[in-house]
């Protein structure tokens, strides 16, 4: 397949349909690496600025990622689509016999970007708590969880113990709401720098990514988060 000029198709949409198509037919296997976008750029005789829309057109459907200095790469295969758990990391952790715990990295209000905006369903710039926290299992660490909370929804939770307790426990004990869903989608990832620093893996080893959010009743949602596991 080439990039056909002169057509009503848009060259960069053109592009990422190529790329897409190799993905999916296993031309281009999970963490390998895509030419860069000079190269591309001059195989299919189009700008930079061509090749560099597709690719974040790529990215933002997850069907590729960046590494800072080293390029970009194939997204890991999905794991599941989508699917609905209300188990907690803690209540997992406790099921199978393991003492979870978590260290509170960082916690501050921010003002929601267009992603957590549009997770939350909030307005852009509005006040959100954000929560990052190392998760540990038998004082193992084990996970990282980046958390963004609606903040009218829960407002003094930053004051709350967030080390051993579980998250949405105090959240429903503590303004008599009740989380009736959690929807959450999976892939395999490969661990970046900070990743592996932070979970004690090797640069490149596969760790699990779940991405979701957590809704009230009404199908209002409260939470939004992404977190890293050891698989």
């Amino acid at each position: 397949m080439k990039v056909q000029k002169g057509t009503h198709i848009p060259l960069y949409h053109q592009l990422r349909i190529l790329i897409q198509r190799k993905i999916e037919t296993g031309n281009l296997l999970p963490h390998q690496p895509i030419e860069p976008e000079w190269e591309l750029s001059k195989k299919y005789q189009i700008s930079r600025t061509t090749v560099r829309q597709a690719m974040k057109e790529l990215e933002k459907d997850g069907l590729i990622y960046r590494k800072q200095g080293k390029g970009t790469f194939v997204s890991g295969p999905k794991i599941s689509q989508k699917f609905v758990t209300l188990t907690s990391f803690t209540e997992e952790c406790i099921a199978k016999g393991l003492k979870p715990s978590a260290k509170l990295l960082e916690a501050k209000l921010i003002p929601a970007n267009l992603e957590v905006s549009r997770n939350l369903d909030v307005k852009r710039g509005e006040k959100v708590i954000k929560l990052y926290r190392l998760r540990f299992a038998d004082r193992k660490p084990v996970g990282l969880n980046l958390s963004y909370l609606t903040y009218r929804l829960c407002p003094d939770l930053m004051g709350e113990d967030l080390r051993e307790k579980s998250l949405y426990r105090i959240i429903e004990q503590k303004y008599n709401v009740k989380i009736t869903k959690v929807k959450r989608i999976m892939e395999s990832v490969q661990a970046d720098d900070h990743i592996s620093k932070m979970l004690r893996v090797k640069v490149g080893d596969p760790i699990l990514k779940i991405e979701g959010v957590a809704y009230l009743k009404d199908e209002q949602p409260i939470e939004y988060f992404v977190e890293y596991y050891m698989e």
